[in-house]
């Protein structure tokens, strides 16, 4: 699933003189699942090193190995963490349960 960004900023022509655009370096990327719900996501260079830098400090002092089933855990992990790093995680947590109980 690639989505491409223009990161490139261009120079064109509005009221006769010439203005510069500047570059967008991230977007919102909606993606369609094959049941049938949209989801929306960030993209773009600068979300996805920010990320980076975030899975690197979180596995820095776990060991293991590339591949497994214990690396995606610890990669969702990151990623939920990553993603709720403004808010209190336990009542995040609270919310999560409450939505998979109702289930």
């Amino acid at each position: 699933m690639k989505k491409k960004l223009a990161v490139n900023g261009k120079v064109v022509k509005k009221n006769g003189q010439c203005v510069r655009i500047r570059p967008k370096y991230t977007k919102k990327f909606t993606h369609e699942l094959p049941a049938g719900k949209k989801i929306i996501r960030m993209g773009g260079a600068q979300i996805i090193d920010r990320f980076w830098s975030h899975l690197r400090g979180f596995m820095k002092f776990r060991q293991v190995k590339v591949g497994s089933a214990q690396t995606s855990v610890r990669t969702r992990s990151a990623q939920w963490d990553y993603w709720r790093r403004d808010q209190d995680l336990w009542v995040e947590t609270g919310k999560r349960l409450k939505r998979l109980a109702k289930r």
